[in-house]
């Protein structure tokens, strides 16, 4: 599982409804889960110019 960050500001997508709305959080555990193929769309659609969102993977305890 993915989540999508902004790595401009620091923050994270938690959510985002299209055209209408784009909620932001600090706190990576509150934001938005993907599976990778939306994730990395999101990011595309997001990122700009001046903005730039990246898709991170989801770490569980024992990965590496």
């Amino acid at each position: 599982m993915y989540r999508v960050k902004n790595i401009t500001s620091g923050t994270w997508v938690q959510e985002y409804i299209v055209g209408k709305w784009l909620k932001e959080t600090i706190e990576p555990e509150d934001a938005g889960i993907f599976e990778k193929s939306g994730a990395e769309k999101l990011a595309r659609m997001l990122s700009d110019e001046d903005v730039k969102y990246r898709a991170v993977r989801q770490y569980k305890k024992g990965d590496k």
